[in-house]
């Protein structure tokens, strides 16, 4: 018999209040609740940025798809929903939407402001693979990293085993007028009218940059690309280190050539549709690909 979504609701929130938390009380970080009231408890004269949109703190938001994982394991009854529509119905939030799912992570949105990627337990065992954790440091690392932290969403809170990340929603970007504007170029710009064009051009230059940064000419057939590049710079009427300067001039055509170069990042992965735009306007990349690692999750 088919159970009624209310009765499924109140059985669920039945099974969360019972299961006991895992995590320590004396963990200052992990604020206990005595009940299924996920507000921010006690006001504050000054709430965080977390509670300022939440109206409690993100490790909050946390806490529940960690319950909700578990709760999935242990109850084979809910074994009829898939688990991603399951632990959006535990969330018990409207604002919490799924967005899409990987190989190896679920992607929810909360509200307008964040991302929430939660690596996804396979298997009869219904362990978590080493891979889908290591994605979630990577964006960790790479979203507060000095260096390169500009390159990337931002980065709120993440689960100490990186079971799940919170991080900054942002915009992605799927058009090639939008992705050039971050890349102005006096010398090119002007003289090429085809978009499409200009992105290729762009993507060989990078390729071509990145190769030499990185050592790698061979393996990345140079002479392949400098012929390309070299075409295109005729057409221009500009010589081929004039058309490779003209870009090596933009700062953030640079920070990522640099970056890819560090961390063995293709660089056909700075494309429409894994890269975005960051709630400050920055140019950010949504899915770095870094080694193996890939975020098959669709982003709208």
């Amino acid at each position: 018999m088919r159970i009624r979504e209310r009765q499924l609701l109140r059985i669920i929130r039945e099974a969360i209040r019972a299961m006991p938390s895992r995590i320590p009380a004396q963990d200052s970080n992990y604020p206990q609740e005595e009940d299924d009231d996920y507000s921010a408890g006690e006001a504050v004269e000054e709430p965080n940025i977390e509670e300022k949109h939440f109206g409690f703190s993100l490790d909050t938001i946390g806490k529940k798809i960690t319950k909700a994982l578990e709760l999935w394991d242990r109850s084979p009854e809910f074994h009829h929903l898939q688990l991603s529509e399951f632990v959006e119905m535990t969330a018990k939030d409207p604002k919490f939407k799924l967005l899409g799912e990987g190989s190896f992570r679920m992607v929810f949105s909360y509200g307008n402001d964040y991302v929430i990627k939660v690596a996804t337990p396979r298997g009869e065992d219904f362990i978590i693979p080493p891979h889908a954790l290591e994605m979630n440091k990577e964006d960790a690392m790479f979203g507060r990293m000095p260096k390169y932290s500009a390159l990337f969403p931002k980065v709120y809170q993440t689960d100490a085993a990186y079971k799940w990340i919170i991080m900054e929603k942002c915009v992605v970007i799927n058009n090639e007028e939008i992705f050039l504007k971050f890349f102005p170029n006096p010398a090119v710009d002007p003289f090429v009218a085809d978009n499409l064009l200009k992105l290729q051009q762009f993507s060989y230059v990078l390729l071509y940059c990145v190769c030499k940064a990185s050592g790698h000419q061979e393996l990345m057939k140079i002479e392949t690309i400098t012929s390309y590049l070299e075409r295109r710079a005729n057409s221009l009427s500009i010589s081929f280190e004039e058309l490779i300067r003209s870009y090596e001039k933009l700062t953030l055509f640079n920070k990522i050539v640099d970056f890819c170069a560090e961390f063995g990042v293709l660089p056909r992965e700075i494309r429409l549709g894994n890269v975005g735009i960051s709630s400050d306007g920055r140019f950010v990349i949504i899915d770095s690909s870094v080694g193996e690692t890939i975020n098959n999750a669709i982003f709208k």
